[in-house]
């Protein structure tokens, strides 16, 4: 981010995701500005040049749900709810989840991309999705999962419900549970 050649500072970002590492003083004034409207994680070290960079800075904190062991009883969802794996079919859903819930797919590229990944589970009644969890941010060694709950069904254990089920899919293809969910329900 400083320089081409041996950075001091990076910013490495995904979604509308942030993580900056290295030493803050080195940053120029204004080399945070593309990172304006994303979530960024740093370090205590880079806050004065966040604060000096954007006019709002919202502390953000993170519940971590830490899935140890498989099989774990999942949640029974409500009467009427069902919990699934997205499918091609579930895009249009997406697309329609309240606009702040938008960011749910944004690491994907869009509602279909999440849907036709294979790394997306939804609480549904009938047709409309009340919960979706799925893999936000892919690595090789690692997954961060997502999770968002509409506004008039939290509280109901559904996004709980969706993490568990995502992790069972997770088990299923021979791959590690994941070591944490981000919640933002």
């Amino acid at each position: 981010m400083d320089r081409p050649d041996r950075p001091r500072a990076v910013a490495v970002s995904a979604g509308n995701h942030a993580l900056l590492r290295g030493e803050a003083g080195v940053l120029a004034q204004g080399a945070l500005a593309p990172l304006t409207g994303h979530c960024i994680e740093a370090p205590a070290r880079f806050l004065p040049a966040i604060g000096a960079a954007f006019q709002r800075v919202v502390p953000w904190e993170r519940p971590v749900y830490v899935h140890r062991v498989v099989p774990v009883t999942s949640p029974c969802p409500p009467r009427g709810v069902t919990v699934r794996r997205l499918t091609a079919d579930d895009a249009p859903a997406l697309a329609a989840l309240v606009s702040d819930a938008a960011w749910i797919h944004d690491s994907w590229g869009g509602p279909y991309a999440l849907a036709t990944s294979g790394l997306g589970v939804a609480a549904f009644h009938k047709e409309q999705i009340l919960a979706v969890a799925g893999t936000y941010i892919l690595g090789s060694a690692y997954e961060d999962i997502a999770v968002v709950t509409t506004p008039g069904h939290r509280r109901r254990h559904l996004a709980l419900a969706c993490v568990t089920s995502l992790c069972y899919v997770h088990h299923a293809a021979g791959r590690p549970a994941p070591p944490g969910a981000r919640r933002a329900a």
